[in-house]
């Protein structure tokens, strides 16, 4: 009776841990406001490259404003904590890279999937050429991490960013 009691029990947990998945990785409301010489900056992607080399992005609304959103949280918003240094461009006809004019308000996770897709139908192939597509509104150096000079910190709280380009 003893061995049948612990083939229970062991059986019961087994049942628990099957119904058990990994909750994801825990996410910070994060966001802040683009300005470029003093003005809101609308329909900017937004890039926040962690020192790992995850990210998380967002879109400026009219007022500048833009909210986070973690590319391994399955489109739910918000962020991880971190260090990392942010990206910003804004090209004409493209709010968010990859994503068609009337489509920026949809779903974070399919903003995400359609992003990726752009990304790699744009990837170069080796030996070829750099390819050239619509100029970026914003000064060259905000398009790349390593330059723009934005380096942050995500934390539990207080993550409403200030980008004040000039």
């Amino acid at each position: 009776m003893n061995t049948a009691l612990k083939l229970i029990s062991l059986g019961a947990v087994a049942l628990g841990l099957a119904g058990c998945g990994t909750p994801g990785p825990s996410l910070y409301q994060a966001g802040g406001t683009v300005k470029y010489k003093g003005a809101a900056v609308e329909g900017a992607d937004v890039t926040f490259l962690y020192d790992d080399g995850q990210s998380a992005s967002g879109v400026t609304d009219a007022a500048g404003k833009f909210t986070l959103v973690y590319a391994g949280a399955g489109g739910k918003k918000g962020t991880q904590l971190g260090k990392g240094s942010f990206a910003v461009k804004k090209v004409k006809g493209e709010k968010v890279a990859g994503v068609p004019e009337g489509k920026q308000k949809m779903d974070p996770a399919e903003m995400i999937k359609l992003m990726q897709k752009k990304a790699d139908e744009t990837k170069p192939k080796e030996g070829s050429p750099a390819p050239t597509g619509p100029a970026n509104e914003l000064p060259a150096k905000y398009a790349d991490p390593k330059t723009s000079g934005l380096q942050r910190e995500i934390k539990t709280s207080g993550n409403d960013f200030a980008l004040d380009l000039e």
